[in-house]
């Protein structure tokens, strides 16, 4: 089975989408060191995309809050359950690692919290960029932390 792709440039960079023609597998940062290369079975066809690149347009123009788009992820179930604990997280609100932590009844786990974030193959769409550090801080960011503050400040409605 192929694996769809396009990309998409948006204010604070370029992402790579990827999907399997039904749902959406990856949105990455390009700048990120962990982003996926394209292979040999892979396709580029935007038009697998247009969804969810609306959807990414209208929450950078500021009118969307949620997504509504079909994804398909693969992870540990640690990591499933840390990106299922980010999806909930309400726009313009934040949760801090610790807290993702106890919500995924591990609440010493804070170290592999971060590191299932950073592993996030959704960006935006499972909101990362809502996790910060227990002062509130903002840490790493696949996107760069510039991008991150970016989003945040999006979300605030600065």
């Amino acid at each position: 089975m192929p694996v769809y792709y396009t990309e998409s440039v948006v204010p604070t960079g370029e992402l790579l989408l990827t999907g399997d023609g039904e749902n959406i597998t990856g949105v990455y940062w390009k700048a990120y060191k962990k982003v996926p290369e394209p292979g040999a079975d892979w396709v580029r066809d935007s038009s697998k995309f247009e969804s969810v690149t609306r959807q990414i347009n209208e929450y950078f123009a500021g009118t969307r809050k949620t997504f509504d788009v079909k994804t398909k992820r693969s992870g540990t179930e640690f990591q499933n359950l840390v990106w299922k604990v980010i999806s909930e997280i309400p726009y313009n609100q934040r949760l801090s690692y610790k807290e993702v932590a106890e919500k995924v009844g591990r609440p010493k786990a804070v170290r592999a919290v971060g590191t299932a974030v950073g592993s996030n193959p959704l960006c935006i769409i499972v909101p990362c960029q809502r996790v910060s550090t227990t002062s509130g801080g903002i840490s790493g960011y696949a996107g760069g932390v510039e991008s991150k503050k970016y989003l945040l400040e999006l979300e605030a409605g600065n």
